[in-house]
């Protein structure tokens, strides 16, 4: 699949990432490798699933819950409130 110079810069502009014309090639290059690579997988999708593990099983286990103390490793975090860790903000929104 061909990616274009401006599909790369609408990419950016709705991610909120600055990208220069250096870094365009490079990502196209890049984003056209990941494209094929999942209508490869597409293909393979088509053709049943048989033919490429023959003997599955499922193999299921009971789940086992262990109860522990988050109390020493919230003490080894910058900031934490009510057993949860606080993070700085990552995403903004305009």
């Amino acid at each position: 699949m061909k990616i274009t110079r401006e599909e790369i810069l609408k990419l950016g502009q709705i991610s909120m990432i600055d990208i220069s014309e250096e870094e365009i090639p490079v990502l196209i290059e890049r984003i056209e490798g990941l494209l094929n690579y999942v209508s490869c997988l597409k293909e393979m999708t088509k053709q049943p699933i048989t033919t490429f593990l023959p003997h599955v099983v499922n193999v299921t286990r009971e789940d086992i819950v262990k109860v522990t103390n988050p109390e020493p490793l919230l003490k080894l975090a910058p900031q934490s409130e009510s057993h949860y860790y606080v993070v700085p903000m990552v995403l903004k929104a305009d």
